[in-house]
């Protein structure tokens, strides 16, 4: 009984003098660093907490936010070109670094291509749609729809596809010719 007494007592006056931390939220730095698929640090992603921008990756993919609030932040890292990072994250440890990995639009892309390369075209589908409303340039996945939907011989769909992503055939001869045999192949539609 002695000691549920003193236990009360002892919360009491932690409390009282402000030591403990009933009913307020917790702060901690925010350590963390951005680095691409083979560990090599990005510079320049611009960081959100909560909706704000807080701060930018330095030279080095490091960044530092001070004094944020601990508990279930919604972390967002955006950079042009480059994936989008969301996170809902819980800073308690201010020592902790906080590692995120992100990969250039053009690795992705490269790996689109590659699965297409090998005939690999569900995968790839799936890859460019899980892109088209991340990236704010779909240009190029339009186009990588275009070339799968004419290796499987859906030519009106590959024209149809070519013409969605915007590419200005005139200024790029490789499209151009690629277009003007989509043409031919889906029977001179949407000349």
């Amino acid at each position: 009984m002695k000691l549920k007494i003193v236990v009360g007592m002892l919360c009491a006056v932690l409390a009282l003098s402000g030591c403990a931390s009933v009913g307020r939220t917790a702060k901690a730095d925010f350590h963390g660093l951005i680095v691409n698929e083979f560990g090599v640090p990005v510079s320049g992603y611009e960081i959100e907490i909560d909706g704000k921008k807080s701060a930018i990756t330095n030279d080095n993919g490091f960044f530092l936010i001070e004094s944020c609030n601990a508990e279930n932040m919604i972390f967002t890292a955006r950079k042009p070109e480059w994936d989008t990072i969301n996170a809902a994250e819980s800073v308690v440890d201010s020592t902790k670094l906080y590692v995120y990995q992100a990969k250039s639009h053009r690795a992705v892309l490269a790996e689109i291509e590659d699965e297409i390369l090998g005939g690999h075209y569900q995968s790839a589908l799936q890859t460019i749609c899980g892109l088209e409303d991340e990236w704010d340039d779909d240009s190029k996945l339009k186009f990588f729809r275009s070339v799968i939907c004419y290796r499987q011989g859906y030519f009106l769909d590959a024209l149809n596809c070519l013409d969605e992503s915007g590419i200005d055939c005139s200024s790029n001869t490789y499209v151009s010719k690629y277009r003007m045999i989509l043409v031919s192949k889906a029977g001179g539609h949407n000349e």
